[in-house]
């Protein structure tokens, strides 16, 4: 079984958040995020911004529940 496959047989809401390149900057403010996002795959993007996604992701985006998000710019 693949990882991306496993969540799914858990009875729990859940969401993957997948980032591009990761680095130590401060945040933008600024990114591009959601199950069909399509995210350019060099451009680094923020931890700070990163972990803006994953609240989002977490309080704020009932509709990416049991999805793969793409983040990045």
């Amino acid at each position: 079984m693949q990882a991306r496959e496993r969540p799914q047989k858990i009875d729990m809401e859940w969401v993957i958040v997948r980032p591009v390149v990761l680095v130590d900057k401060p945040a933008k403010g600024r990114y591009t995020a959601g199950p069909l996002a399509r995210v350019a795959p060099l451009v680094p993007l923020s931890f700070d911004d990163c972990a803006d996604c994953l609240l989002r992701a977490a309080t704020d985006e009932p509709n990416w529940i049991g999805k793969i998000v793409n983040v990045g710019s």
